[in-house]
C-alpha cells in the first residue's frame, strides 16, 4: 500500500504469498496477532525466499507487525534495519504497541465516517437460537420478535427493549429462567403491533462488540429455533471481518444477504452530537430507558416508578436526570447554553 526509504525497488522485486507454500513473517504476523522479528537476515532459515533481494540491500534485520484492534486486521507494517539484533525485546514491544495503537486509530477513523456516510452495508445472517445467550431465552418461544433499541448501563448490563408478534407476556416470561445471562423481563405495553418488552441483559458483549467494531445491530426476528439477524456496517469496513465474528461468536452462521442501503449506520446530526457531548453517561442512560420504554409517549407506557424498577435506582433519581437531560435540550435549542 506505502512504502518509504532507501528501499531500491525492493518491495518491486519480491512476493509475499499468504498461504501456506511459505509461511514468512508477514503470513505470520496475519497468522498470530503478534509482531515477527528477525533478527539475522542473513542466518535466518525462514527468511531464505527474500534473503538474496534482502542482502544486496543492506538489509540486515526487520520487523513485523500487524496494525489491527481487536480482530480488525488492517495490515502490516515492516520495519528494516541495516544492521542485525536491532529489534530486541524493547524495541519489539514498543513497535507492537505501535500497531495496535494504529489500529486503533483507523478503527475509531472508520467510526467517524460511519457516522457522516449517507450509506451503509446490510447484512443479513441466520443463526440457531439453541446455544445463543443473547436470544437463549427464546428457545421455546414460537413468534416473531424485533429489536427495538438498546440501552448500555454504566455496570455492564445491556436493556434489549424486543417488540413481540404472536407471543404473549406469560409466554416469554416462563423462558426467562432458562436462561443464565437474562436478569428480568418487563413488559412495557401491549398494544396491535404486539408486545413491547424490556430484557435486561448480564454483560452483552455481542451488542458491546457490534459497536465497538463500528456496527449496529438493526433488527431480530426469531422463530423456530432459528433468528435472523440484521446488522448495518459501514461502507469503508471490510464486511468480511463481521462475518467472521458471526461465525466465531455464534458457529451455526448462514449469510443470507448482504446489500448497500441509502442509511447511515448511526444518524447523528452535529445538533444530536452537541447535545451527546452536553449529557452524562448517566443522564444518557437515563435518558434513553425512559425513551425507548415509553415514558415520553401519551398516555404515557411507563411512569418514572416504571423506569426506576428497569435501571434499578430510585424514581427522584430518574426524575433529576431527566429533568437536567431537557435543561440541556432546550437550553441548546433555545440558544442561552
Amino acid at each position: 500500500a506505502a512504502s518509504a526509504g532507501a528501499g531500491d525497488g525492493y518491495l518491486d522485486q519480491i512476493s509475499i504469498p499468504l498461504d501456506e507454500s511459505e509461511r514468512g513473517p508477514v503470513a505470520r504476523a496475519i497468522e498470530t496477532g503478534d509482531p515477527q522479528v528477525q533478527n539475522d537476515i542473513l542466518s535466518d532459515a525462514a527468511f531464505e525466499p527474500w534473503r538474496e533481494e534482502a542482502l544486496s540491500r543492506g538489509f540486515r534485520s526487520c520487523a513485523t507487525v500487524p496494525i489491527q484492534h481487536r480482530d480488525n486486521l488492517h495490515g502490516v507494517l515492516t520495519i528494516y534495519a541495516d544492521k542485525p539484533n536491532v529489534f530486541a525485546g524493547m524495541e519489539a514491544a514498543v513497535l507492537g504497541e505501535l500497531g495496535e495503537t494504529i489500529g486503533y486509530a483507523m478503527n475509531a477513523l472508520d467510526r467517524k465516517r460511519a457516522l457522516v456516510s449517507e450509506s451503509s452495508t446490510e447484512l443479513r445472517f441466520d443463526i440457531s437460537t439453541a446455544d445463543t445467550p443473547l436470544f437463549g431465552f427464546l428457545k421455546g418461544v414460537s413468534g416473531r420478535f424485533s429489536l427495538e433499541s438498546t440501552v448500555h448501563r454504566l455496570d455492564g448490563y445491556t436493556h434489549l427493549f424486543f417488540r413481540a408478534q404472536g407471543v404473549d407476556a406469560e409466554t416469554i416470561r416462563a423462558e426467562v429462567p432458562e436462561s443464565p445471562d437474562v436478569e428480568r423481563v418487563h413488559v412495557v405495553s401491549e398494544s396491535e403491533e404486539g408486545c413491547l418488552f424490556e430484557c435486561t441483559v448480564r454483560e452483552s458483549e455481542f451488542v458491546s462488540d457490534l459497536l465497538e467494531r463500528g456496527g449496529l445491530l438493526a433488527g431480530v426476528d426469531v422463530s423456530e429455533r432459528r433468528a435472523t439477524v440484521t446488522v448495518r456496517i459501514p461502507t469503508s469496513v471490510d464486511a468480511r471481518s463481521f462475518v467472521g465474528y458471526f461465525e466465531e461468536t455464534f458457529g451455526d452462521v448462514t449469510l443470507l444477504a448482504r446489500r448497500e442501503v441509502d442509511e447511515p449506520v448511526m444518524s447523528r446530526q452535529q445538533f444530536e452530537n452537541e447535545i451527546r457531548t452536553r449529557l452524562t453517561e448517566r443522564q444518557q442512560e437515563v435518558i434513553r430507558t425512559a425513551y425507548f420504554s415509553g415514558f415520553f409517549e401519551w398516555p404515557r407506557e411507563s411512569n418514572g416508578q416504571d423506569v426506576a424498577e428497569i435501571l434499578g435506582v430510585t424514581q427522584p433519581t430518574v426524575n433529576r436526570h431527566i429533568r437536567a437531560g431537557e435543561r440541556t435540550l432546550f437550553g441548546i435549542l433555545f440558544g442561552d447554553r
